[in-house]
């Protein structure tokens, strides 16, 4: 609390000597005992501040106080306007802003700088940091931000508990499906020996009265190549019988490679699903359900589906992020069950189809409703279907009448055509979402 008595701790040490550190309820908190002088006593900054030679500073400083870290004294540098690599002594000059900024750290809750926030959404500091390029949200005090920030990560590891056994299933499936298009292209590459079988049975019937009972190998003019080729034959099949067997494993090679190209394009296709699937449990947030993707690892039998009593109606998914942008409705899915339903249930043929090329992320549709749809909201359009790549990236549109799903695809996968394509960076847009639309 504010007079530092501790109100619970997650690990209670009790007292094993006079100056043991103990972190108990009630008990006013003592700071672990420090070999090094503490960072918030001017006569301790001073001292090695005078005792530095030359060198590099910032070593010096974290080595020589206690209470500080690297970034800290980054920042401390910085605002000093003092240089980390220092060759010469101190001048009064610097250590003069060096102690000024000690100062401000030190007493921080009385310091013009302090405005408490969560930097990155990673670390919670006393003010945003000039060495540190991110975006902060501010708190009125610093209970406050440790509060949000702890909450956050504890809701953090709560879907990462929560999606564990699901991220799993996902994870297996990846890699048996990479390890099955291992496996296709490697027969697919056997195949490709299937005319040389074809060639090898015409030559035999082309050469028939030139093979004697016995013989293992035809020498014959190749008229394909021009040059001349052997042929292994079975002594104890007969001419026509050899030229039948080459015959027999070129038709076995060509269903096998007839059935291996499905095989591959259908396996390419579910490592392409599934890869989305990850992405989607990726950029989950504690509030969003698990529902919709353990629905989509039900489909594919990689979950058990839940026993369910009673009749079971047909469960749509949930709706769409909705957007307003210059009159226009923009609606973007948030996974691959609503990107279908979306794309093929919601958009009519006129509205205009967006998504991100060659990436697993949202469909997004402009609700045209037979009007000329302006280039500055094709623009925030495009930002929208960007914004899960976390990069700039190439966004393709057409009228959701180009869109076609994939043959034999899975939810989501589609085929599109006389699109066009626009460069975008990536923004959510959370100005322009409607009120109530997700």
């Amino acid at each position: 609390d504010g007079e530092l008595t501790i109100l619970d701790a997650v690990k209670h040490l009790p007292p094993e000597d006079e100056d043991s550190h103990v972190v108990l309820r009630g008990v006013k908190y003592r700071p672990p005992a420090q070999s090094k002088p503490y960072f918030g006593s001017p006569e301790n900054v001073s001292a090695v501040l005078d005792s530095f030679g030359g060198g590099d500073l910032h070593r010096a400083l974290l080595g020589g106080l206690s209470g500080l870290t690297g970034v800290s004294v980054s920042e401390w540098l910085r605002r000093a306007g003092v240089p980390a690599d220092c060759p010469a002594p101190l001048d009064e000059n610097k250590k003069s802003r060096l102690l000024w900024v000690a100062a401000e750290f030190s007493d921080i809750r009385s310091s013009s700088l302090y405005a408490p926030c969560i930097s990155g959404g990673k670390e919670v500091l006393p003010f945003p940091y000039l060495t540190i390029d991110a975006e902060t949200t501010p708190y009125p005090s610093l209970s406050d931000a440790y509060d949000a920030f702890y909450t956050s990560v504890d809701a953090a590891m709560r879907l990462k508990a929560r999606m564990k056994s699901i991220s799993a299933a996902v994870k297996r499936l990846i890699t048996r499906t990479k390890k099955n298009i291992e496996i296709d292209r490697s027969r697919l590459a056997e195949c490709e020996k299937a005319d040389e079988l074809r060639i090898k049975g015409e030559l035999i019937v082309s050469n028939i009265y030139r093979i004697k009972k016995g013989d293992t190998v035809l020498v014959c003019d190749n008229y394909y190549t021009g040059g001349q080729t052997e042929v292994e034959l079975d002594e104890r099949l007969s001419p026509s019988q050899n030229s039948a067997a080459y015959f027999a494993r070129y038709a076995k090679l060509k269903r096998t490679k007839q059935f291996t190209d499905k095989k591959l394009a259908d396996d390419l296709a579910l490592l392409s699903y599934a890869e989305s699937v990850q992405a989607e449990i990726d950029r989950m947030s504690p509030a969003d359900s698990s529902a919709p993707i353990e629905r989509e690892l039900e489909r594919l039998g990689v979950l058990r589906k839940k026993a369910v009593k009673g009749k079971v109606r047909a469960e749509r998914p949930e709706p769409p992020l909705e957007y307003e942008i210059e009159g226009f409705l923009v609606l973007a899915g948030k996974n691959n069950l609503q990107n279908d339903d979306l794309t093929f249930r919601t958009a009519s043929a006129g509205d205009i189809w967006l998504h991100a090329k060659n990436f697993h992320g949202a469909h997004v549709i402009i609700r045209a409703r037979g009007s000329e749809v302006p280039e500055p909201v094709i623009k925030a359009a495009a930002e929208i279907a960007a914004a899960d790549a976390g990069a700039q990236v190439e966004v393709d549109f057409t009228f959701r009448r180009n869109v076609k799903r994939l043959p034999g695809g899975h939810p989501g996968q589609v085929v599109y055509t006389d699109y066009k394509t626009v460069i975008a960076r990536p923004d959510k847009h959370p100005e322009l979402l409607r009120e109530g639309g997700n």
